[in-house]
């Protein structure tokens, strides 16, 4: 069975090279725009990442590859100041860099040097297409910098940001924030590590960094940490910074709605803790999630799943509004002619979806898991 939405892109388990981190923008014209890493024992991840980019110019309908860009990696994919962007690390755990393009996505900048986008290279650095967040008269984005210990207790969680008017390819105009890692006290003892946080404007119109928690049992959370207004200050975590979220466990991109001042993501949920699996891989439904108020989070509607946990899954998935609807591209492990993906994590296809009319949707059953763009 062909994997819902439109297939993207495809690389089979047998090749070594993985899909993920997908990212998707709306051109002005109306063209989209996706974009995914490569991952795996058969990419050049370690090294110097690889980001691959389509265009569809019929509403998701067909896509075609438009360029290759070598050195670039859990990349946000934006546009701004008439250009489009690409802000990541290097490669994993590497430098954070920062390339545009003028001709939507053929062609990149290279970054060479702190005058040319290479950003920060003084550290390890993690993250994922997480949200280019324009407040404050800044832009904003969550990275980690990468410390001591095991996967989750090794991330230190802080916000880069740079003024608007900026040139944002001189790292001399771009903030760190302070950082906060690893605490075993946090969540009542239940802290497992944060990353891959999002920008995110709050009541108020304050920078947060709303961060995906690792846990190990249900409920799941978000980690909510407070950045001050010129991007010098992330305050610590407090009594009401692990607000319960679902599918908090995994990646999410949290947007707030421009006309409602509602907050919307499309995450991975669980109704239970599996005892073969965890819930941090519990990756086979994806929900519509709401809060009216930046603290009360609400699954409204069920809009994918499959029965199997282990080697199915639709993940990492980012969106953009687009009128009334949520245009959305996931990081989707499925069967194919190949015999299928490796796991659930390791997935095989980059597909889009069209969440029509999205705000309306309340308690919508399980989409059936068939081919087309609208879920």
């Amino acid at each position: 069975m062909a994997p819902p939405g439109v297939v993207v892109a495809h690389s089979p388990a047998a090749s070594g090279i993985y899909l993920a981190s997908p990212g998707i923008v709306e051109l002005p014209g109306g063209d989209l725009l996706v974009k995914c890493d490569e991952h795996g024992p058969g990419s050049t991840e370690k090294v110097s990442g690889r980001t691959r980019l389509f265009r569809s110019a019929d509403r998701g309908a067909t896509w075609r590859p438009v360029s290759v860009v070598d050195g670039m990696y859990w990349a946000t994919l934006f546009t701004a100041k008439g250009a489009l962007w690409l802000l990541g690390t290097e490669r994993q755990d590497g430098p954070i860099v920062l390339r545009r393009s003028d001709d939507e996505g053929t062609t990149w900048t290279a970054a060479k040097g702190p005058r040319s986008g290479r950003l920060f290279d003084d550290a390890r650095y993690h993250g994922a297409p997480t949200p280019a967040l324009i407040a404050k008269e800044r832009i904003w984005r969550g990275f980690e910098r990468v410390g001591p210990g095991g996967w989750g207790k090794c991330f230190e969680a802080f916000l880069l940001s740079a003024p608007l008017d900026a040139d944002w390819l001189d790292a001399r105009h771009w903030r760190r924030t302070n950082a906060h890692g690893f605490d075993p006290a946090l969540l009542g003892g239940r802290f497992g590590g944060w990353c891959e946080g999002n920008a995110v404007e709050g009541p108020g119109g304050v920078v947060h960094d709303l961060l995906r928690v690792h846990v190990q049992d249900l409920p799941e959370h978000a980690g909510v940490l407070k950045a001050g207004d010129v991007g010098t200050t992330l305050a610590g975590p407090g009594e009401d910074s692990f607000p319960a979220f679902p599918g908090g466990c995994k990646k999410f991109t949290v947007r707030r709605h421009p006309k409602d001042g509602h907050w919307w993501t499309l995450a991975n949920v669980a109704d239970r803790r599996r005892a073969d699996v965890t819930i941090e891989r519990t990756r086979n439904v994806v929900a519509l999630v709401r809060s009216v108020d930046f603290r009360n989070w609400e699954t409204r509607a069920i809009l994918l799943s499959h029965p199997d946990v282990h080697r199915h899954g639709m993940q990492y998935v980012d969106w953009i509004f687009s009128g009334d609807d949520m245009l959305a591209v996931a990081r989707t492990a499925w069967d194919d002619a190949h015999g299928g993906a490796r796991s659930q994590h390791d997935a095989n296809h980059i597909t889009f979806h069209r969440v029509e009319r999205f705000r309306t949707l309340r308690d919508r059953p399980v989409a059936a898991v068939q081919g087309g763009g609208r879920v």
